[in-house]
């Protein structure tokens, strides 16, 4: 290797050791390789490579697989249910109801809510009464799992439990003395058409430490 082109190898290597994931720097690193392959024989491509230079990062453009993002759902070892939740009247909020943890914190991993109307002759559930159950969440004083952004808000079942997906995902840490508390809004007006509505809803729960284990 001459002396010109080990000079180039040298600022070659070094743009790249200063921006490892520039596209410059990838485009330098190769064309260095190039050079130092006993193999090279010249030609145009032996002048320096000079690209425009980007403060823009390749991983910040279009971030690199780390894996496989199917990942399969962890297995719940309880499913717990919000007990007493009563019939919701159109119009109506119900008083608020409450699930506890006191047999041992862990992770809630996915839920399920359903909207069942019981009139005679409907007995029914399907999207509109799941559209019109709403469902209000909060942890223990005051920290609201459902917001508009400014405040507490209620959403429709239909809105976070499709058809299609058998519980929703959810990620929360939970301790022994936590309470996640609920309001259920049936917003049917008011009419001969509309129904009472009775909610029911369900966590997948991961325990991480069962009585026994240390």
């Amino acid at each position: 290797m001459d002396r010109r082109t080990h000079d180039q190898v040298s600022e070659l290597l070094d743009r790249a050791a200063r921006d490892p994931y520039g596209h410059e720097a990838q485009r330098a690193l190769r064309h260095a390789q190039r050079l130092m392959d006993p193999r090279y024989t010249g030609g145009a491509s032996r002048e320096p490579f000079c690209p425009p230079h980007s403060q823009i990062q390749i991983d910040q453009v279009h971030p690199p697989l780390a894996g496989d993002y199917n990942q399969p759902m962890l297995a719940p070892s309880r499913i717990l249910v919000v007990p007493n939740i009563p019939t919701v009247d159109p119009q109506e909020v119900s008083p608020g109801e409450r699930l506890e943890f006191s047999a041992g914190g862990g992770w809630l991993i996915g839920w399920r809510g359903t909207a069942i109307d019981f009139t005679e002759g409907a007995y029914r559930v399907d999207m509109l009464t799941q559209a019109t159950c709403q469902v209000r969440m909060w942890i223990n004083d005051g920290e609201e799992l459902i917001t508009n952004g400014l405040g507490f808000d209620f959403v429709s079942f239909a809105d976070v439990f499709p058809p299609t997906m058998n519980y929703a995902p959810i990620l929360r840490r939970v301790d022994v003395k936590d309470i996640l508390n609920f309001q259920f809004r049936n917003i049917q007006p008011e009419g001969d058409a509309s129904a009472a509505l009775q909610p029911t809803m369900a966590f997948l729960f991961w325990r991480e430490k069962y009585p026994g284990t240390g």
